[in-house]
Parts: structure tokens; C-alpha cells; sequence
């Protein structure tokens, strides 16, 4: 760990101030990041050994090697995740869509819900589950570790997709003073600057970043601004305290779906309600948040944080002669976690709990053009959540380890809407509760190599947005979605004789059973909102697999470095009265992503193509509305890498092939319905990094 001279940066950074410019060591021997690292490695790193003690799919992104590649989304910094599918028509995070496993495959970009998100270690989604309007900025990220599925109980979550968990920079974590610049097409810019230091037990890291980007689409234009900063002291060798402070103000415009024709004609033209309406998502949000680390002694460890986070959201969404619809909101949310581990003997035990709270409260407008016309809905959700969670990592043998535990969940729904035009309430009032166990076995082939299985509950609870849009529209509420999953993997990484180079790779296979699974269809009378109902059965299956090496040739000056990560899906509904046992919609068989790159080690210089492939999917529950039979992107990435600077270029999508980056959902849609929304055309970014 470097140390860096602090002078007078730890006072004004603890105030969010501007901070002096720190100068680093500087040093002859050259240094190269590393090639993407999302595999298992033997670590006393806490992050790398929860991967090797999760019998289930669990990967760690470095987020160094994000200055190796255009990275302005949470999409593009888990591009070679398996199992993630997280896709973005834009530079912004307000248009991308999350799934994990077949999770939040018709809500999308609204809620966003069926992962939780961990903020080093502490819960950053909203209480009801949902990460709606959540900007998570990779730039700012150490580490993003992605735990699929029943894999998350190491966070205390139950949800189907799993958790994700952002592991901040800090100026002990990785080299504070850092400038880093990118643009490219489309009016992309993305600026980030961040600087700090370290004096005996004090340290601190201020970062600011803008990014702008005028969209390919005529409306597609965003920018978003934030600053973040961090002010750490070692209270003893053993005793950590953190303070995170965050600012964050985004600002978009909403182009819309389009028709099938439209589409063919022109993917840029835009749905002529979205200029009518002025349609955009205007969010600005703060947060606070502490976090502390005591090692008691070598056997026992306390982690606790609490963090407070405020949002106000400005989104006109909808415009007649449909349905008018503004909503100008504001969300509270407290949360805390307690996390204790101890070694006993061959047992590693941890026990947690994780307690949120939310509040969105706002009211519901007509919207004028963007502006608010008559009020129509005054609005307060709420909503409650607390888990406690146990794990026992069991050493049977030598290379036999037992993982057992499991969570129990109590969550509270409070959703009132009331009409101003005639006083009347709609009230939906529920507490879910329930106990998720999970068992699971590793076996240690090699110190470096692993199999793995387990069995888990799967638990998620509504969120505000499926409540809201229930079908029935009275103070009916939604039951929780409930099922079983298996999952059975391995993951290793080797080392190859006489220095030939190393590989890593994983391979996972899951099946889950659900019922009351909560999926969500566009109200074709009113388009831009949503339906959503339980559905008795349905079942989620697929393979995740990762395979990456580093080959050396002519003595190790040059190396060639593959890299792919695929996902097959066979996401279903089970003999449902209505559709039988049709397909999911949005979500496609199958997609790909990879790279094969040169790297000449002397020089730092590194280049090669990247693709994704990606299969068909539907847009609609009958599964009669193909949105298209799949498509294959190619690419090009390029760069050089010094001891302390790294030069990059990008061209994504070089045959400027159309295709459809998401897709509303219907219950039977026609050519004439407005559902998808464009990918990117043709583009190039280039970029810049360096540690000053």
C-alpha cells in the first residue's frame, strides 16, 4: 500500500471541499494493469475469499481495468459477467435494463427490482427491493462483485437475481489521484478527476465527474454531474471507521418506443409523443453513509454501517390522448447493517441483518409539455424492510466444506394513492414475512479449482411499482414471489508449464421453480404504464460460463488474451391457464459477449476485436411478436498502457448493424404497438487515463 503525503486534504475533504493536488512517488519500473480478472483466486482479500467460500456463481470485477476500455455505464462494467444481462440504448444509466437469471424481466428500466444493491457491504436499493432511478458509478468503483441468485444470502438478500455489491475507491484501496477523460460519437463526454492521500491513520479521496452525451436519437440527449467523497480514519490496527458522502444530479431526455416500421425506416426518429410530452427523467440525490470494520482478534470480526439517502424525481412520462401522466416525487431512505464472523474451530460463521426504511411521498400531475398541468393524485409509499441472516462455512475435510444457514425476512407495504378530484383512497397495506433456507457443499479439486452446489429458497416480496400497477386496481395487493432453486458450478484458474500463461474460467448450472412470479405488461389504453398480476408457475433455467487466458509467445513479449462470457436461458411459465408453457418475453435464448486481444508487453501496446451475439426473444406473453431472430455485433478495442498513463480507443458496432437494445412488453402485440427501443449504431470513443 503507497502512502501519500495528506497535508492539509483530510480537513477539507471531511468539509466536501476542494482539496490540493498530492504528488505521487514516482518510480522507473514500468507496471501494465492486469487482463480482466472476474475469476477465483486463493486471497486473504476479504472480497476474494467470500468468492471462495459461495457454492454458487459469484463473481469479482477489478474495477482497474476499467481504464483499459470505454466504461461510462454500470452495462459496460459487468459486460463480462456471466448470467448478467444489463443492457443500455445510451451512455446513461436511466435507459439501461437489469436481469439476473430471468429477474425483473418485464418491469425493466421502471423498477429495476429483483437485485439488490450493496454499497460497500451497505443496502442501497430502496426497502421495497426496487433500484428505481439507482446511478452507480463504475469509475468510482475498487471492486463490483456480482453474486447470482442464492449466492446473495451472503448479503442477507433472498431476491431472485441475486445482489450486487460496489466496492468504493479509496485512497488506501487503490491510487487516489487519478484523471480520467473519454468521448467519442454522438456528443459523448465523460470527465472524471479524483484526488487524495494518506497521513499515519487518517486518509481521504475527493472525486467529481460530468458526463454528457447528445444521444443518436433525436431526443437522446443526458448529462449527469457528481461528486463523491470519503474520509477514513484507523482508529486502532484493528478498528476502521468511513464516511461516504454523495451527490448526484442526472438529467434526460425520453425518446421513446417505436413500431416495427419505424424502426426499419429510421431507429434515430423518436415517438412523436415523447416530444408532445417533453418526456424525461430528472433525478437528483444525496447520501450519507458510515461504515465501520473491528477486528476483535484473529478469530472474530465486526462490520456495522448506517447510511441515509435522499432522491427527488421529476419524470413526465406519459401524454394524451392516452393518459397524462407527471410524477414530481421525493424518497427517503435509512438503512443500517450489522455483519459478525467468528472462526470456531472448522467453522466460519456469520451472522447479519440488514434494516431499511423508505419513504416516497409526492403527488401525481397531468403533464403539460413537460410541466405540470392539474394535479390528480397525491401519493406516500412506504415501506419497511428487516432481515436477519446466519451462515455456517463448515470444513468438513480437507478439501469438503459445508455451507448452510439462511434468512428470514420481515417486510411491510404501505401504498396510499388519494384522487384529488373526488378524496377517494386507494390503500394497499401488507406484511410478507418468511424463512429462506440454503445448503450448499464446496469441494477444493486444487487449492485453485472448485465445485460447488447448493439448494435455496427464493424469496422477493412486491415493490412499490408492481403495487401500484396491480390489474385490479383496488386495495387488492400482490403476493410474494416464492420457489426453490438448485445450482450446481465450478471455478478454477491455472497456471500452464514452462510459463506458457494462465486461464480461469467457471461454469454454472441452475434451475428455479417459482410461484406468484410478479410479471408486468405495457396497458395498451394507456401506454407507458403497466399491468402486473401473480402468476401461479413458472420456472427459470440456464448455463453461465466464463473462459479467459493469457497465452505467451516468443518468451513472453507478446501474449494473446481470450476472453468470452455466455448465458443460455430457458425462462418459462409452467401450464399457465392463459399462455401454457410459453417463453418469458424480453429476454433472449441466449447472449455472448467476448474479446481476443494482443497484447506487446514491452510496449504496453494492446489491441483486438470484441463481439456479442445474442438471441431472439419476444415481446409479448403469447410469444407471437418476434422482436427479431437475434444479432451478432463486432468491435474493436485498442490501446497502450505506461506506468502511469493508459491511451485507449474504442469502435463498437462497426457493421452499424440495427438492432433492438430493449423492448416494451405487451400481452399480444401487433407491428403497429410502439416496444422497441434501439441499440447504438456505428460508434468510436477514445480515452485517456492517468495517475498524476
Amino acid at each position: 500500500m503507497k502512502q501519500h503525503t495528506l497535508n492539509t486534504f483530510v480537513t477539507t475533504v471531511a468539509a466536501l471541499a476542494a482539496a490540493p493536488t498530492l504528488a505521487l512517488a514516482q518510480s522507473t519500473a514500468p507496471t501494465l494493469l492486469n487482463p480482466i480478472e472476474v475469476h477465483a483466486s486463493v486471497s486473504a482479500d476479504p472480497v476474494l475469499q467470500t468468492q471462495r467460500l459461495t457454492p454458487g456463481q459469484l463473481q469479482v470485477v477489478d474495477g482497474e481495468t476499467f481504464n483499459q476500455r470505454q466504461v461510462t455505464t454500470l452495462s459496460d462494467a459487468l459486460r463480462y459477467v456471466p448470467g448478467v444481462m444489463l443492457q443500455s440504448s445510451g451512455a446513461n444509466e436511466g435507459g439501461q435494463t437489469l436481469s439476473i437469471r430471468g429477474s425483473n424481466l418485464t418491469a425493466q428500466a421502471f423498477a429495476s427490482g429483483g437485485v439488490i444493491f450493496y454499497q460497500d457491504g451497505l443496502p442501497v436499493s430502496a426497502a421495497d427491493g426496487s433500484n428505481h432511478n439507482r446511478f452507480l458509478d463504475p469509475l468510482s468503483a475498487r471492486d463490483i462483485v456480482v453474486a447470482n441468485g442464492a449466492s446473495a444470502l451472503t448479503y442477507g438478500a433472498s431476491a431472485l437475481g441475486g445482489a450486487i455489491n460496489v466496492v468504493s475507491r479509496t485512497a488506501r484501496n487503490s491510487d487516489p489521484n487519478q484523471l480520467y477523460l473519454s468521448g467519442g460519437s454522438y456528443g459523448l463526454f465523460d470527465g472524471f478527476v479524483s484526488t487524495g492521500g494518506v497521513r499515519d491513520n487518517l486518509d481521504a479521496m475527493l472525486s467529481v465527474e460530468h458526463k454528457h452525451d447528445d444521444g443518436f436519437r433525436a431526443r437522446g440527449q443526458s448529462q449527469r454531474s457528481n461528486i463523491q467523497g470519503n474520509f477514513g480514519w484507523q482508529a486502532s490496527p484493528g478498528f476502521n471507521l468511513r464516511v461516504f458522502a454523495t451527490h448526484i444530479h442526472n438529467d434526460q431526455q425520453l425518446a421513446g418506443a417505436l413500431t416495427r416500421d419505424e424502426f426499419n425506416q429510421d431507429p434515430r426518429q423518436v415517438d412523436p409523443s415523447a416530444v408532445l410530452g417533453n418526456h424525461m427523467l430528472n433525478v437528483s440525490s444525496d447520501r450519507l453513509a458510515t461504515v465501520g470494520d473491528w477486528m476483535i482478534d484473529a478469530n472474530r470480526r465486526l462490520e456495522f454501517g448506517l447510511s441515509f439517502e435522499t432522491q427527488s424525481l421529476y419524470h413526465p412520462i406519459v401524454t394524451t390522448p392516452f393518459f397524462s401522466l407527471l410524477i414530481d416525487t421525493r424518497q427517503n431512505t435509512s438503512g443500517g447493517m450489522l455483519r459478525y464472523h467468528q472462526q470456531i474451530g472448522s467453522h466460519h460463521l456469520l451472522l447479519g441483518t440488514n434494516i431499511s426504511y423508505t419513504l416516497n411521498a409526492g403527488s401525481q400531475y397531468a403533464n403539460s409539455a413537460g410541466a405540470r398541468g392539474d394535479k390528480s393524485n397525491d401519493v406516500r409509499q412506504s415501506a419497511a424492510d428487516t432481515t436477519l441472516f446466519i451462515l455456517d462455512r463448515w470444513q468438513l475435510a480437507r478439501a469438503w466444506t459445508l455451507v448452510y444457514g439462511g434468512q428470514g425476512i420481515i417486510t411491510r407495504r404501505d401504498m396510499r394513492k388519494t384522487a384529488v378530484a373526488n378524496g377517494n383512497l386507494r390503500q394497499q397495506d401488507k406484511t410478507y414475512s418468511a424463512f429462506n433456507p440454503r445448503i450448499g457443499v464446496l469441494y477444493a479439486l486444487t487449492a485453485q479449482q472448485q465445485l460447488f452446489a447448493n439448494i435455496s429458497r427464493v424469496y422477493q416480496a412486491p415493490d412499490f411499482f408492481m403495487l401500484d400497477n396491480d390489474a385490479r386496481g383496488d386495495n387488492s395487493v400482490l403476493s410474494a414471489m416464492r420457489g426453490i432453486s438448485y445450482e450446481i458450478g465450478a471455478r478454477g484458474h491455472a497456471q500452464w508449464a514452462d510459463d506458457i500463461g494462465s486461464q480461469h474460467w467457471s461454469l454454472t448450472l441452475y434451475h428455479s421453480r417459482l410461484n406468484d412470479e410478479v410479471l408486468s405488461v405495457e396497458n395498451p389504453a394507456r401506454p407507458g404504464t403497466m399491468l402486473t398480476a401473480n402468476y401461479a408457475h413458472s420456472r427459470h433455467s440456464g448455463v453461465e460460463a466464463l473462459y479467459g487466458a493469457s497465452l505467451a509467445l516468443a518468451g513472453g513479449a507478446h501474449r494473446i488474451e481470450p476472453l468470452i462470457s455466455a448465458t443460455f436461458n430457458d425462462l418459462r411459465l409452467t401450464d399457465d391457464p392463459t399462455f401454457g408453457n410459453n417463453r418469458l418475453p424480453s429476454a433472449p435464448r441466449y447472449f455472448a459477449h467476448g474479446e481476443v486481444l494482443y497484447r506487446h508487453m514491452p510496449s504496453g501496446l494492446y489491441a483486438g476485436p470484441t463481439f456479442d451475439w445474442v438471441g431472439s426473444r419476444y415481446a409479448d406473453m403469447t410469444n407471437t411478436y418476434r422482436v427479431d431472430h437475434g444479432y451478432t455485433l463486432i468491435g474493436l478495442r485498442m490501446g497502450v498502457q505506461a506506468q502511469r498513463w493508459t491511451l485507449f480507443a474504442e469502435a463498437s458496432n462497426l457493421g452499424d448493424r440495427r438492432y433492438v437494445a430493449s423492448t416494451a412488453i405487451r400481452t399480444q402485440a401487433s407491428d403497429s404497438d410502439r416496444l422497441l427501443t434501439p441499440g447504438a449504431p456505428r460508434s468510436v470513443f477514445v480515452g485517456l487515463r492517468w495517475n498524476y
